[in-house]
C-alpha cells in the first residue's frame, strides 16, 4: 500500500512544462546520497510539496523534538530555476526518504512508483546519488564514479570541470539508488544515471563524500547552491573523531621506561 500526502498545491502540468531534472538520494552507505540531496534541499530552500508513505518501511513510529511522532516516508521537494536562456536551467525535483523499503519486492514497487511519477511530470532525466567503497580506503582525492542508461547523459556528467570522475565499468549498485535510474529507462523511457563517491567503510556518515557529489552536480547543472549544510556536518565529524582519539589516548597504558645496561 502506497499513500500520497500533498502538502503544497503544485499542479502536474506546472511541473511538466519545464522538464524537471530529478535528483534521488535514498538512505544508503554512510548516508552519502541522502546528505548530498539534503544539501541541495537546504541550500536552495526547496519546497516540500509531497510525502509518500509505504507499508514496507520499517514498522515503527519516529519520535522527534517535543515528543512529536512521525512515520517513515519519502519526501519530494521542488525548486524553481529562475535562470532563462540556458538549456540546462531546468527546475529540480529532489527526492529522499527516511528509510529504504525492507524487502526486495518493496524496493522494486516503490522504485516503479517513483519512476512512474517522474514520467507523469515529464522529467528530463533522473540522477541518483550514492556511495562506493573502494578496495583501499581513501580520505583525499576521492573519485566520483558514473554509470547510466544513456550515453549522452553519461558524457554530460563526465564533462564536469571539477571532481575526479571515472566510468564505473563493472559491479552492482544495490537498493533504490541503483534500481530507479535503470528502471526509469527500461519502463518509462527516461534517461537515468548514478553518481557514486568514494567513501570510508566505517559505520558513520561521510559528508566529505557527499560534498564531492554536490560539487560535480553544481558544475554540470549550473545551480548556485552553497555547501553550508555539508560543511557543518564535516566539522561535526572532525570534532567527534578528535574527541574519540583523545579518549583512546587517555585509556592507553603509559609506556614502561626502557631498561638496559651500559658498560
Amino acid at each position: 500500500m502506497i499513500i500520497e500526502k500533498d502538502l503544497k498545491p503544485i499542479d502536474i502540468e506546472t511541473l511538466r512544462k519545464n522538464n524537471p531534472i530529478v535528483l534521488i538520494g535514498m538512505p544508503g552507505i554512510a548516508m552519502v546520497g541522502r546528505m548530498a540531496v539534503l544539501n541541495f534541499i537546504k541550500g536552495l530552500e526547496a519546497t516540500e510539496y509531497k510525502q509518500i508513505y509505504y507499508y514496507d518501511f520499517p514498522p515503527h513510529a519516529m519520535v522527534g523534538k517535543n515528543g512529536e511522532m512521525t512515520m517513515p516516508k519519502v519526501s519530494l521537494y521542488y525548486w524553481k530555476n529562475n535562470k532563462s536562456g540556458d538549456e540546462n536551467a531546468n527546475n529540480l525535483i529532489m527526492i529522499t526518504a527516511d528509510y529504504q523499503p525492507s524487502s526486495g519486492q518493496g524496493i522494486y514497487e516503490l522504485s516503479d512508483y517513483i519512476c512512474k511519477y517522474c514520467s507523469e511530470i515529464n522529467a528530463k532525466y533522473i540522477i541518483a546519488l550514492g556511495a562506493f567503497v573502494p578496495e583501499e580506503p581513501v580520505t583525499e582525492n576521492r573519485k566520483v564514479y558514473i554509470s547510466g542508461s544513456d550515453k549522452d547523459l553519461i558524457n554530460f556528467l563526465k564533462a564536469s570541470e571539477v571532481g575526479r570522475l571515472t566510468i564505473l565499468e563493472s559491479g552492482f549498485i544495490t537498493g533504490a539508488n541503483g534500481i530507479i535510474p535503470a528502471w526509469c529507462n527500461i519502463n518509462y523511457n527516461i534517461p537515468g544515471a548514478c553518481l557514486l563517491a568514494d567513501t570510508l567503510p566505517y559505520p558513520q556518515i561521510d559528508p566529505s563524500a557527499s560534498k564531492e557529489l554536490v560539487l560535480v552536480l553544481r558544475n554540470r547543472l549550473k545551480v548556485d547552491v552553497n555547501l553550508d549544510f555539508l560543511e557543518s556536518k564535516i566539522k561535526q565529524i572532525e570534532k567527534v573523531n578528535l574527541n574519540l582519539k583523545s579518549l583512546l589516548d587517555k585509556k592507553r597504558p603509559p609506556k614502561k621506561p626502557e631498561t638496559g645496561y651500559i658498560g
